[in-house]
């Protein structure tokens, strides 16, 4: 993956040293050199770089103001902060800056410092495929489609860089954690691009039920049912996962697996 990097120092040979590393690693194209926050702004608006070394004192403007402007301006770029001075470390993070090198700086610093750039690029493209819809048209006609009569034969969702085709057969439940919709199957975790209401929906059925408002279960992966506190249940699943059945699904649940009551004078609790 080719990056373009913009270079921000305000010191000429500070800059000279930072593109003669950048120039000895593969796939890094130097797309602009600044001497001043103004100046960074502007040209980074010219060219668009995927990334920014930016040094935080800086002659007018600071790094600091300088990154909060180009952030605002563009989701996609990446800051990384080059400078001599440890303290600033809290605030660029809080900035949501990808890195923090020390001058000076080796180029494994910098090889390290452009991997992570590179997968924090790679998270973000997918996220944005799910926000846009491209994981629709990958997944099938059945999801590009308006027509909600038509269920899922394949969820997609996001995990290592990469985009999966899940089968719901796999899949053992669906939560919201975090703010994120999580899908848990038997061997790994996956983000999911809708809300949980919507997944309820799409795969009312094939044998999935609502057990908890942050709770989607399938059925088919469920072993035991065990009472727990004040009219709740737990769920044990298929590899010994455990998912909560709050009180007020439990009846429905009852009646999708046909028991009256699984509670027994040995098994209530006290």
């Amino acid at each position: 993956m080719l990056l373009r990097v913009l270079i921000v120092d305000d010191e000429p040979l500070a800059r000279d040293e930072l593109r003669f590393l950048l120039e000895s690693i593969d796939s890094v194209d130097i797309c602009g050199e600044a001497g001043s926050g103004e100046d960074a702004i502007n040209l980074a608006r010219a060219v668009e770089p995927d990334l920014v070394f930016l040094d935080i004192c800086l002659g007018g403007l600071d790094g600091l103001t300088v990154a909060r402007e180009l952030l605002a301006a563009s989701r996609r770029m990446l800051i990384v902060f080059a400078t001599a001075y440890d303290r600033y470390a809290i605030e660029a993070f809080e900035i949501n800056a990808v890195d923090y090198i020390l001058k000076p700086f080796s180029r494994e610093r910098v090889v390290r410092t452009l991997e992570r750039a590179r997968q924090v690029l790679l998270e973000k493209s997918a996220a944005q495929w799910f926000k846009t819809g491209l994981h629709d048209l990958l997944a099938g006609e059945w999801a590009s489609s308006r027509d909600k009569d038509k269920k899922l034969l394949r969820i997609p969702a996001y995990a290592r860089h990469r985009l999966h085709l899940l089968e719901p057969r796999e899949i053992l439940f669906c939560c919201a954690e975090g703010g994120d919709v999580l899908i848990v199957t038997g061997e790994d975790r996956f983000k999911a691009g809708w809300p949980l209401h919507e997944l309820q929906d799409r795969l009312s059925d094939q044998y999935f039920y609502r057990t908890h408002r942050s709770f989607l279960v399938n059925l088919q992966k469920v072993h035991q049912l065990i009472p727990w506190f004040k009219g709740a249940y737990k769920l044990v699943m298929e590899g010994g996962l455990e998912v909560p059945v709050s009180r007020v699904f439990v009846r429905g649940l009852k009646e999708i697996l046909n028991i009256q009551d699984c509670r027994c004078s040995s098994c209530k609790k006290e």
